[in-house]
């Protein structure tokens, strides 16, 4: 058997094994036949090597982004491909929704700004009192 797929078995049997110096120690033992412990004897330094691996290696830290966002699409089925819209396309230079919402607001508050300085001006208010209608409210228009 090779050493993952050894590995593999163990794993789904839910046996755990933990390097301990150079004895390699695995739970529960009632788990494991006694094929697999001659397996585990016989790769035991292999099986020491990789497991020494895998506890130095973080698992929050991704070493390969390539290859972690080939899985994920396989997995996912976000290949080009599959998609079944396009992508959104770029927006035009000059064009974005964002900046022209943002334009026509600051166009409109500063609109509104200038009418309640009109108004005060008529009425012979100093530009920074502000302007309440008959009901308690302000911007009396």
């Amino acid at each position: 058997m090779i050493l993952p797929e050894l590995l593999r078995e163990i794993e789904n049997r839910g046996v755990q094994l933990v390097p301990a110096g150079d004895r390699l120690r695995f739970r529960p033992k009632r788990n494991l036949t006694p094929e697999l412990v001659a397996e585990l004897r016989e790769h035991k330094a292999a099986i020491l090597q990789t497991l020494k691996m895998r506890e130095g290696v973080d698992p929050a830290r991704i070493e390969d982004a390539g290859e972690v966002l080939e899985m994920a699409r396989a997995y996912f089925g976000l290949l080009p491909e599959d998609r079944e819209e396009p992508p959104l396309p770029e927006p035009e230079k000059g064009h974005d929704p964002l900046v022209h919402r943002h334009t026509a607001k600051a166009r409109f508050f500063r609109g509104v700004r200038g009418r309640d300085l009109e108004k005060r001006k008529r009425e012979g208010l100093p530009p920074w009192i502000r302007l309440v209608n008959a009901q308690g409210g302000g911007g009396g228009r």
